[in-house]
């Protein structure tokens, strides 16, 4: 694979962007289909094996609308987020050692509408 391509090229970018070796970093990417719940007991809780610092949720369908975008970004600590434009909705956010929850007033505000939402996590 050309070094243009390959992890080196992305290591030398981001080291000079950043001016860090980024070797250590870990980045999970997945998705989650969305249950129609919401509320503290029905959070949405995405676990990995590392401690995520960073974590972009972006709705892959359908629901969007002038109210809920459907995309959140959470950095940790990082205890409360904006899910809507429109609105004054927001998430309750919790980090644990390996993990992120949060929960809200409503399934769309609180990305679990029955959708399917990507993510990104970077520890």
């Amino acid at each position: 694979m050309s070094k243009y391509f390959g992890e080196d090229a992305l290591t030398e970018l981001w080291q000079s962007v950043i001016g860090e070796t980024v070797k250590a970093a870990r980045v999970a990417v997945g998705s989650y289909v969305g249950k129609g719940t919401y509320g503290e007991k029905n959070a949405v809780k995405l676990t990995f094996d590392f401690e995520p610092k960073f974590v972009l949720v972006v709705i892959n369908e359908g629901m969007l609308s002038n109210e809920y975008n459907g995309n959140v970004v959470l950095f940790r600590p990082q205890t409360r987020s904006r899910t809507g434009v429109n609105t004054t909705d927001y998430i309750a956010v919790e980090w644990g050692a390996n993990s992120v929850s949060w929960y809200g007033n409503n399934p769309a505000a609180q990305l679990n509408s029955e959708f399917t939402y990507n993510y990104l996590a970077i520890g």
